[in-house]
């Protein structure tokens, strides 16, 4: 089980991952890391150099988290310059864990040095790099444009949605007026333009969740067994108008005589509700598999089946049997077609998405928010912007590490994995933007270089709600 971080303990570790549930003190302990980070030059001493305020990037996730993280250490700043002048003039020792274990521990020197940057700190503080992930790499674009390549003059796009959509409209039309009217149908009952136009969004906003959403295995659609299935219904039709109402007739003697010598009463009902769906069925338009979906129907159908004629000791009519069995045979064939189908047009339509609005932007001259991820990680694959980052940036504060997704993680991990330090916050239980991206992949192969540790005391919530929560999620890892 992890140790217990503590704000004022060991910070020496290149890599540490702590891991903090909701109301634990998260952002405090973040912002007493930062403060650690500026006062105690030695934790970052590489090369006779330690790092200076403005090399320590601060990611959050949104721009309101953003905003509160700047105030809250910006705040810690202040408080600490005001706590260390004070022991500095022989006052008392703060009534802070964190300020007070620092006064009691640094000498006259190390005080005197640590209000020399913090006061350097807070002026500078507006050059120091506190933002979202996007916004992080926006500000690298800007000044590296160059290395990445990106376009003089490029817009920044907050909503490309318009041109997703007009994709899928053009291939979604595209593709149903070219198939047999039965397949389009298929197509639409299973893919509702609302429903692939947000999946195509999710997907636009992250290629690489591509080869992510749909199992490799999934078989390709084929029409002949489409075929089959027509000839199949074909058949049953003819020995359904021809033998119907006989065999509907010995399987009631039958279940009536068979009830009489069990002495109970007999449940002739089902027989005749079988009856009623397979009638209305063959009136309605049963060619069309793909439309239906009644494990009931097929079940009924199989009352006129050979296993259930061999089981019962009954004779129908051969023809009857025959075509009811050749039905059942392709059933499951046809049902492994319709997943393949389905999934043929949604991999068709992703593709085409992706192409078009790639194609797009470079017309527009625009790029998306999520571009911006893409474009750094590609630089710094090519090294292009590595060693620029690296001379800029000598240590990480990644908060709501959860939420972060493969690109996210590669960029974060290039940069301060090998050199650099890296302190990630998060909580795996809270991992909620799964359809964004977010992979707790990424969280667990962080963890596996990370020195682990946790904020177990919670300061927000009901004492009793906790117990009843940690027993909840002990029998979750148990299992």
């Amino acid at each position: 089980m992890a140790r217990e971080f503590d704000p004022t303990g060991d910070l020496s570790q290149r890599v540490m991952l702590i891991e903090a549930s909701a109301g634990t003190g998260k952002t405090y302990s973040i912002t007493n890391c930062f403060l650690r980070l500026v006062v105690e030059p030695e934790l970052t001493k590489e090369d006779d150099r330690p790092a200076e305020p403005e090399e320590i990037l601060v990611v959050t996730f949104t721009e309101a988290a953003t905003s509160e993280m700047r105030e809250r250490i910006r705040s810690r700043l202040r408080e600490a310059m005001a706590a260390f002048r004070g022991c500095r003039l022989g006052n008392e020792v703060p009534d802070d864990p964190v300020l007070s274990a620092l006064c009691k521990r640094f000498d006259k020197d190390k005080l005197d040095q640590a209000i020399v940057r913090l006061r350097l700190a807070l002026a500078s503080f507006d050059r120091i790099t506190i933002s979202t992930i996007h916004g992080f790499c926006r500000r690298v674009l800007a000044r590296h444009g160059i290395e990445s390549g990106l376009e003089p003059e490029c817009e920044i796009a907050t909503d490309l949605s318009w041109l997703v959509d007009e994709a899928v409209l053009d291939y979604y039309v595209a593709r149903t007026h070219s198939e047999r009217p039965e397949i389009a149908a298929v197509i639409v009952r299973n893919n509702s333009l609302e429903k692939v136009k947000n999946l195509c969004r999710i997907v636009a906003s992250n290629p690489d969740l591509m080869g992510r959403i749909y199992p490799k295995d999934t078989p390709p659609f084929d029409p002949a067994v489409y075929d089959r299935w027509l000839q199949a219904i074909s058949e049953f039709r003819q020995a359904w108008e021809a033998h119907g109402d006989e065999a509907f007739a010995i399987l009631k003697d039958a279940r009536k005589a068979a009830s009489k010598d069990k002495g109970s009463r007999t449940k002739g009902d089902h027989l005749d509700r079988g009856r009623k769906e397979i009638t209305d069925w063959l009136a309605e338009n049963p060619q069309n598999v793909f439309l239906l979906s009644s494990e009931g129907l097929f079940k009924c159908l199989e009352d006129y089946g050979s296993e259930k004629q061999e089981k019962g000791h009954i004779s129908l009519p051969r023809r009857l049997v025959a075509a009811v069995d050749a039905v059942l045979a392709v059933r499951h064939d046809v049902e492994r077609a319709v997943q393949g189908l389905v999934m043929d047009f949604r991999t068709g339509l992703l593709q085409h998405v992706l192409q078009a609005v790639e194609k797009g932007k470079r017309m527009a001259n625009v790029q998306g928010f999520d571009d911006l991820l893409r474009r750094v990680r590609d630089a710094l694959r090519a090294g292009q912007l590595y060693q620029a980052l690296k001379d800029q940036y000598r240590v990480a504060i990644i908060d709501e590490f959860q939420d972060t997704d493969p690109v996210q993680w590669e960029i974060f991990a290039r940069l301060f994995l090998d050199s650099g330090r890296l302190f990630l916050v998060g909580d795996p239980k809270q991992s909620i933007y799964a359809f964004r991206g977010a992979d707790l992949d990424s969280y667990l192969a962080a963890r596996k270089h990370a020195t682990s540790l946790t904020l177990s005391k919670n300061y927000r919530s009901d004492g009793r709600l906790i117990h009843a929560l940690n027993c909840l999620y002990a029998f979750s890892q148990s299992q």
